[in-house]
C-alpha cells in the first residue's frame, strides 16, 4: 500500500507545483505515520480523519515530508463515526505540525 501511495505522490511531486491528492482517511493516516517527520504513530492511529478531512504536508521524498496541518473534517455536517466528534483541529495544534497561515 505504501509503495502505491509513494508512486502517486511522486507523480504529483514531479509536476513541480502544489497539488491535491484524494484518498481514504485510513490510507492518508497510514502514509503520514510512515512518511512524515515527527508524526507519532500511536497518535495518528487514535486521530480520526473523515472523508472530507484535509491534511497538508510540505516537502519532498528527498528532503522528507512535514505535517503542516490536520483538519479531521472540512465541515460540521460530516460526522466522525465510531469516534467522539471533536471537530477540526486548528492549524498548529497537531504535535509537530505548524501553521502557515491562520485558518490554513
Amino acid at each position: 500500500m505504501l509503495a502505491g501511495v509513494d508512486a502517486a505522490v511522486a507523480v504529483l511531486e514531479d509536476a513541480g507545483r502544489a497539488a491535491v491528492a484524494v484518498s481514504h482517511g485510513a490510507v492518508i493516516r497510514t502514509w503520514l505515520a510512515a512518511r512524515a517527520a515527527g508524526v507519532d504513530v500511536e497518535e495518528v492511529r487514535q486521530r480520526p480523519l473523515a472523508n472530507t478531512g484535509v491534511v497538508v504536508v510540505e516537502g519532498s521524498a528527498t528532503s522528507g515530508w512535514e505535517l503542516v496541518s490536520w483538519r479531521e473534517r472540512s465541515g460540521a455536517e460530516q460526522p466522525l463515526t465510531g469516534v467522539d466528534d471533536a471537530g477540526g483541529v486548528p492549524p498548529g495544534e497537531w504535535p509537530g505540525g505548524r501553521s502557515r497561515a491562520s485558518g490554513a
